[in-house]
């Protein structure tokens, strides 16, 4: 049981990390915004999407499946978005 909460704190950990690296990513996306708003940008932009997706996908090279990190990462994209509007 030791390990076990051992990993668990690991993970508690990670997470945490996670939120802070979550949250500095969506103050930068704040600031896309503004910048989109005060050009007059559209919110989606397809071509930036293609390219963020292929870079990270690509570079894929786990036991994880990469599924579940395109799944997350598609997640965190719409959630960008959503935040934009």
């Amino acid at each position: 049981m030791k390990k076990l909460e051992s990993f668990r704190e690991e993970i508690d950990t990670i997470d945490s990390k996670m939120k802070d690296l979550f949250l500095s990513r969506m103050k930068i996306v704040k600031k896309i915004k503004d910048i989109k708003k005060e050009y007059n940008l559209a919110i989606f932009d397809k071509d930036r999407e293609k390219k963020l997706f292929k870079k990270n996908f690509s570079s894929w090279n786990s036991e994880v499946p990469l599924e579940f990190y395109r799944d997350f990462l598609i997640k965190v994209v719409e959630l960008s978005k959503e935040y934009q509007k």
